[in-house]
């Protein structure tokens, strides 16, 4: 190695003259940069279509959520279309109690929805009016319930078709909220 202080000057003077250089100048720099920005333009979209992949992934848990529901209050709607006119209290009575807790229970997600509020409340009441109906036909002796063979069909009848109509009106809405139509009316939420 020379130890000549001319060399060594030399040596001294390129190094600072590349230092001397502006970074920019390199064009190692703009390599860098190319690679940087394409780094940080494919992360930003990489974001983006994750958080679409988010959205369509809650839309689908959503729409199959209610069409279980649907498939649930169509099921209950057949069994009311079904009541047999020889209906006995008992009967009536189970079968009104295990009506209204499952449908309110399907039910109770919409019951503060904008587009669902009403019909979900008009649902709700049938319902109570039905079990006021039933309650006022409820025989005093069980074993005398057979002497007035209709009344409790009779008494609850045009209530259930009312449930019917509700539960009509509900499946209607939650069908319309799972379909496209391509409208733009406001009511996909």
């Amino acid at each position: 190695m020379p130890t000549d202080p001319g060399h060594i000057e030399t040596l001294l003077k390129s190094i600072i003259s590349g230092i001397n250089v502006p970074f920019w100048v390199k064009g190692d720099f703009w390599i860098f940069l190319v690679i940087g920005v394409f780094g940080l333009l494919f992360s930003v979209m990489a974001f983006i279509e994750a958080r679409r992949a988010k959205q369509a992934a809650t839309e689908a848990a959503r729409n199959v959520r209610i069409q279980t529901i649907t498939i649930d209050l169509t099921e209950l709607s057949q069994r009311l279309d079904k009541l047999s006119p020889d209906i006995k209290f008992t009967e009536a009575r189970d079968m009104m109690a295990e009506m209204s807790r499952r449908i309110r229970r399907l039910t109770s997600p919409f019951k503060s929805d904008n587009g669902l509020s009403e019909p979900v409340n008009l649902l709700w009441e049938a319902l109570s009016n039905a079990k006021q109906s039933l309650k006022a036909v409820k025989p005093a002796n069980i074993e005398l319930e057979s002497e007035t063979p209709l009344a409790v069909y009779n008494a609850i009848e045009s209530d259930i078709s009312d449930i019917n109509d509700r539960i009509a009106d509900v499946l209607g809405l939650l069908e319309r909220r799972t379909i496209d139509f391509g409208d733009n009316d406001g009511s996909k939420k």
